[in-house]
């Protein structure tokens, strides 16, 4: 493995432009910042790009050509102003070339994690084909325009997927998950936080606790499993599909068939159109609305 590139904390500065995150504000006392600086490797078109931090947003975005590009905001807190500069030389973020692809991380030396609390946002364009892999921790994660299988995994941060062509899976928790346009497999699973899925690929599984669930459209298979939370999916008119479901202390509701419409019971089996891909909705303390477009 060859290390391409090397950023040491050895800046001072405290404006940071990072898509969502964008911090205008001078740094806390006992905080260290340093100006947003830029990265570059190579990445075959279907290599994999695996990014690791913590305590940072990233943000993934697809393009042409074979070249990784970071631009990294970098923090690091410690006991004093002067503590968190000496010891911020030791903190670095690294861009390496892998036998599968590209590395991006946060490396923290062992005897110092500890004694410091660091944080890498991260902003990268790579090639639109690349296998991704993100993960973080207490921040948000954002991907866009990908065409290869993407895999992101973090915690108390949100996650948002837009225009990706490819499957597509997503473990949080204390976090909302937002996909636009995924066309491919989607697979999430979360934990107090919602869930909003909109004119993406199927089959769709969606498992989330403390968290409303909404869905919109049909080109697939459906299987969205809740508690304590509210499910709703909102189909084309005309769609054919197998219904199941079922929640328990609250209702479902259905706009297809008009022996369905406006009626409130806690399980519903039917068929619509004939029958299709099959829908499977199931909360607890929660209602279940399927609605027409």
């Amino acid at each position: 493995m060859r290390t391409l590139a090397v950023l040491p904390l050895l800046f001072l500065g405290c404006t940071i432009h990072l898509g969502s995150d964008v911090c205008a504000h001078h740094p806390q006392r006992g905080e260290f910042r340093a100006p947003s600086e830029t990265l570059r490797c190579r990445l075959a078109p279907h290599g994999l790009l695996d990014v690791e931090t913590r305590n940072g947003s990233v943000e993934v975005r697809g393009g042409e050509g074979d070249e990784v590009v970071v631009e990294t905001t970098l923090r690091v807190r410690a006991g004093s102003d002067d503590e968190a500069r000496e010891l911020a030389r030791r903190v670095r973020v690294q861009v390496n070339e892998t036998s599968e692809g590209a590395r991006v991380a946060l490396v923290v030396p062992e005897d110092l994690r500890d004694q410091i609390q660091a944080s890498a946002g991260l902003r990268i364009a790579a090639p639109a084909r690349a296998r991704v892999n993100v993960r973080t921790s207490n921040a948000a994660v954002t991907t866009r325009h990908l065409r290869g299988p993407s895999e992101v995994r973090t915690s108390n941060g949100r996650v948002e997927a837009e225009g990706i062509r490819g499957a597509f899976t997503v473990d949080t928790s204390n976090g909302a998950v937002d996909l636009r346009e995924v066309d491919g497999p989607v697979s999430v699973e979360t934990s107090n936080g919602a869930v909003d899925v909109r004119e993406s690929g199927f089959p769709l599984g969606v498992v989330t606790s403390n968290g409303a669930v909404t869905i919109r459209g049909l080109a697939g298979e459906i299987d969205a499993c809740s508690s304590n939370g509210a499910i709703t999916c909102v189909l084309p008119e005309r769609s054919a599909f197998t219904l199941q479901a079922e929640t328990s202390n609250a209702r479902v509701t259905c706009d297809f068939g008009e022996r369905h419409e406006g009626r409130r019971t806690r399980a519903l089996n039917a068929s619509f159109r004939g029958g299709g891909p099959r829908v499977r909705l199931s909360t607890s303390n929660g209602d279940i609305h399927v609605r027409k477009e």
